[in-house]
């Protein structure tokens, strides 16, 4: 319980923000109609309110954050420090360049974001994530990473319940990308590939039978499908309020340069609710399934992670057959460039697509801060907290935010 403390308190912290601040801005907007108060920022800059202790901490940190952002008509540069936290990397550091080019034919701002992180107990990272725009009506999303650490294997959840089986390093290399065009003016179609390679060394596993698990999931994954969605967001990385559905199949073969042969599938419904002044509800749907061969294990359905069930402190914990998601959050503005949220989840796996994926679902509650990595609104870094009705909890940093 001692180990929860910090993101029990967080949450508690959160909540009160959310039953202080909320009322008073109503009643602030209540008496500022006659001066067409539509956002937090004209909010905070009117005389209504009075200055806030932070002043002089902004302005200082505002100068400092002016060395290290670079802003012209056409690209904003920004390059911060990383750092996070797990039991399985230990302690990792590193630095992440942030990039915007701003598109005079895209309402959407196409977003690099390489990173690279070295930690306490021998993992490193390389990667790069990119959401590109050409022109109004193509987008690219695509992902490079190179990836070693120390991990742990839990193997199928309807056969080990999610508890560790194996231990090994793993060294990942992979590209997915992802290609759609609008077609009139919300509907996009597309073609999606992924590209994945995964090396096992020191393998330490309770049977023979788990060491071959492992061992036959090494080599290349390869994939290629086609994607369709429905999108009316005003962003896609500072979303305030709209619709986002997308639908994926991949097919991955050996005709491919793939060791297995098996298809994956998945959906994922969004929708973001304008409440208040500046604060947003967003809530997320999510399916997925794998059928149609032996895929391997992190080939596999799965809730969990930075993204999908942030109370999870593995990705890969709890895989299977097929697997669902749902999770709604608050996410508000704080003061300068802190925001905050808290969220609530609910999730999945099974093998087989009935009454198991609604047996013993796991609960999901968390909190979280945001940093405007740009003064203006397009980029958070984020941290968030979790704790699930199973007696997982986690913690996790990264870029963007969630879903």
């Amino acid at each position: 319980m001692q180990e929860l403390m910090p993101t029990i308190r967080i949450f508690i912290v959160n909540l009160l923000i959310i039953i202080a601040l909320l009322p008073n801005k109503a009643y602030a907007q209540s008496h500022l109609d006659t001066l067409s108060i539509t956002s937090y920022e004209q909010l905070m800059q009117t005389d209504t309110l009075s200055n806030n202790i932070f002043d002089d901490a902004v302005a200082r940190a505002e100068r400092i954050l002016k060395h290290i952002t670079l802003r012209t008509d056409k690209v904003d540069f920004a390059i911060y420090p990383a750092a996070s936290y797990s039991g399985q990397s230990g302690l990792a550091i590193g630095i992440m360049p942030l990039i915007r080019i701003k598109n005079q034919q895209s309402k959407h701002a196409t977003i690099i974001t390489p990173s690279t992180l070295v930690s306490t107990k021998k993992m490193w990272e390389l990667q790069c994530d990119a959401n590109i725009y050409i022109r109004q009506n193509n987008q690219i999303e695509a992902k490079l990473e190179f990836f070693h650490q120390p991990d742990n294997y839990y193997g199928i959840c309807s056969v080990y319940g999610g508890n560790k089986q194996a231990s090994y390093h793993i060294y990942r290399y992979l590209l997915n990308a992802t290609y759609t065009r609008t077609l009139g003016e919300h509907f996009r179609v597309g073609a999606v590939a992924d590209f994945t390679y995964h090396k096992f060394r020191n393998i330490e596993a309770d049977t023979a039978t788990i060491y071959a698990e492992i061992e036959t999931s090494a080599g290349w994954s390869n994939g290629a499908g086609v994607v369709v969605g429905f999108d009316t967001r005003d962003s896609h990385t500072y979303t305030t309020e709209g619709w986002y559905a997308q639908a994926k199949w991949l097919c991955y073969d050996n005709a491919l340069g793939g060791n297995k042969h098996f298809s994956t599938f998945m959906v994922d419904v969004r929708r973001y609710i304008p409440v208040g002044i500046a604060s947003v509800v967003a809530m997320q749907a999510y399916w997925s399934s794998a059928v149609g061969g032996e895929a391997q294990f992190y080939k596999m359905s799965t809730f969990g992670g930075t993204r999908l069930g942030r109370a999870i402190p593995h990705c890969q914990k709890y895989v299977d057959h097929h697997a669902w998601l749902y999770q709604a959050e608050m996410r508000y503005p704080l003061f300068w460039r802190i925001g905050g949220t808290v969220w609530l989840g609910a999730g999945n796996v099974a093998r087989k697509a009935n009454k198991e994926l609604v047996q013993s679902v796991h609960g999901m509650v968390g909190t979280g801060l945001r940093f405007k990595a740009f003064a203006d609104k397009g980029l958070n870094i984020r941290i968030d907290g979790g704790l699930s009705t199973k007696g997982d909890k986690a913690i996790y940093i990264n870029v963007r935010e969630a879903f």
